[in-house]
């Protein structure tokens, strides 16, 4: 299993074409948007970004963020959610935009060495905070300061920061780290 997990698109068809040119690097089983992802309105972009996103039908999953309105909602080619909580690679994952849940405010159904996982900022990171694995990945459009455009990987062995030209920013290896805290 291996999961592809981008945010904060906010409607740009360039930070859209990056997500399926990443579909295609990486092969991955799923697809998250962590919100963000269109511009607030359906925009000028959302028909091709949406002809874009269907080539990834049934593998693609999106949380909603602050800026994502109902309109966008309404004509996507997937489900928005509020949150999504799936069990894989023997742990439970906690997939949100970070608006409401992030490494400051902890959902409450995580337990150690479960992962959250968000965007919102535009800076992504990797960290441990109370037991917990915890992925920022960053933005595809408009990172923030000199931050570089990056995603997140998830996988059996595990979390993966990287940029958009392939460089490993962060990871932290499972079996490395399920023992600590």
């Amino acid at each position: 299993m291996k999961i592809l997990i981008v945010s904060d698109l906010h409607g740009n068809l360039d930070a859209c074409q990056l997500v399926w040119q990443l579909y295609q690097q990486e092969n991955p089983d799923k697809v998250v948007l962590c919100g963000d992802v269109f511009e607030g309105w359906y925009g000028d972009n959302s028909s091709q970004m949406n002809a874009i996103f269907s080539l990834m039908s049934g593998k693609i999953y999106s949380v909603k963020g602050n800026n994502d309105s109902d309109e966008d909602c309404r004509f996507a080619p997937f489900t928005f959610v509020g949150n999504l909580v799936w069990q894989h690679f023997d742990r439970q994952l906690f997939l949100t935009h970070g608006h409401r849940y992030n490494k400051m405010i902890l959902p409450p159904v995580l337990n150690k060495n479960d992962v959250l996982v968000y965007g919102h900022t535009h800076v992504g990171s990797l960290s441990r905070v109370k037991g917990l694995y915890v992925l920022n990945v960053g933005s595809l459009w408009l990172p923030r300061g000199k931050a570089p455009k990056s995603y997140g990987i998830i996988d059996d062995k595990g979390i993966y920061l990287k940029s958009v030209d392939g460089t490993l920013l962060e990871s932290y290896l499972f079996e490395d780290w399920d023992h600590l805290d």
